[in-house]
């Protein structure tokens, strides 16, 4: 793990961090996707697969983008709570999320924060996703970004979201101008 990206106890670019007694969140390393990238690989090949013939991307393609620095890596991990009274992180990461900053296209800066990607170990009952969340947003803030954004075609995701301040915006349509390789055959 960075040290100098850990979250709690004072966290990454001098945010405050968000302290929680089960979860802590950082900013994943070239080294930490390596070392997690058997957990990171198998969380994007449930996403694929729940994604069904929308999806174009490879978890390689996820990987690049992060070792490029197109996208970054959030990581989730248990946590324990220190005599100082701040938490931190312990064990393999429990999930994970890909975020890159959206340029817009008329004032060529970065007003909003994509969320890619974002996964939880189905066997883990903490409030990662919480934390992870309440975290995102507030780098974002720091960032000064405007929003947070992600897409999805799973309309009980969207429900729970919504539960915690996400709101839908948009619905998007495609229309396929190639048939995938896997329908021809």
């Amino acid at each position: 793990m960075s040290e100098l990206t850990t979250v709690v106890d004072g966290g990454a670019n001098g945010h405050a961090g968000i302290e929680h007694p089960t979860s802590a969140v950082q900013l994943g390393s070239e080294a930490d996707l390596r070392l997690n990238w058997p957990f990171i690989r198998r969380g994007l090949v449930a996403i694929k697969k729940r994604q069904g013939w929308r999806s174009t991307w490879r978890p390689e393609h996820v990987r690049d983008a992060i070792m490029k620095g197109h996208a970054e890596l959030w990581l989730g991990y248990p946590a324990t709570a220190t005599e100082a009274g701040t938490t931190v992180p312990h064990g393999a990461p429990i999930a994970f999320a890909v975020t890159q900053p959206m340029i817009d296209p008329f004032v060529h800066q970065a007003l909003g924060w994509f969320v890619w990607f974002a996964y939880k170990d189905p066997l883990d009952r903490s409030d990662i996703v919480r934390v992870m969340d309440d975290y995102l947003e507030m780098v974002g803030r720091f960032r000064g970004y405007q929003f947070l954004e992600m897409l999805t075609a799973r309309e009980g995701l969207v429900r729970r979201l919504v539960k915690h301040g996400w709101r839908k915006t948009l619905s998007v349509v495609r229309k396929d101008l190639w048939l995938d390789q896997d329908e021809e055959d």
